[in-house]
């Protein structure tokens, strides 16, 4: 289920039982809608009381968060394609083939997508058209959300390794943990704060 909380007293308003399955997506609240994804193979969207203004059924479960950006929403799927709909009504714009489950959720920052797959592969992709604009692959899986700022992707991975590119796809650098990764980096005052699955917290 997705609930609905008062934020003021913690009682629930509503709850969408989204199909009956695992909901691992964080809902993305945008104006009076919100977006969230569901293992039942659907992205939701819906108004400030939890009705369903659409649904759009992408070919496998989602355990991605939306990205909404420009008018637009960009989910991945298990279906191994990471997809573009229009926010008004759900009608598909473009989906990009990933070649794997991807669990990873999209950044959208200057007009370019920004997502990872469990194949290992980090795309750049047109926001507006769904073409590529560069990959790069990590020796094992990403599950992790990337970070997107000061000119750098950063993203850590199954292979026990952060990796961090420029805006244009050029390796930077690539820091050994020890462990693997399936958390998304974070990064505050110029340090990279990720953890592994060893439940170690790192600070690069």
């Amino acid at each position: 289920h997705l609930h609905c909380l008062e934020l003021a007293t913690g009682a629930e308003l509503w709850s969408l039982a989204c199909g009956g399955k695992d909901v691992d997506s964080t809902a993305c609240a945008v104006g009076d809608h919100a977006f969230v994804g569901a293992e039942d193979t659907h992205l939701y969207c819906l108004d400030r009381d939890g009705g369903v203004v659409w649904r759009y059924a992408t070919g496998g479960s989602v355990e991605s968060s939306p990205a909404v950006w420009d008018g637009k929403v960009y989910i991945g799927s298990y279906d191994g394609y990471l997809h573009c709909v229009d926010a008004a009504d759900g009608a598909p714009r473009w989906r990009f083939p990933t070649g794997d489950d991807t669990d990873s959720s999209p950044v959208i920052v200057d007009g370019r997508a920004h997502v990872g797959c469990e194949n290992g592969f980090l795309y750049c992709l047109d926001a507006r058209t769904g073409e590529r604009i560069w990959r790069r692959r990590a020796g094992a899986g990403i599950w992790g959300t990337p970070y997107v700022g000061d000119d750098k992707v950063i993203v850590g991975a199954d292979d026990a390794f952060v990796h961090a590119f420029s805006a244009e796809g050029d390796s930077l650098w690539r820091a050994d943990v020890g462990a693997g990764m399936w958390a998304s980096p974070t990064v505050v005052d110029g340090v990279v704060v990720i953890g592994d699955w060893d439940g170690v917290l790192h600070g690069l």
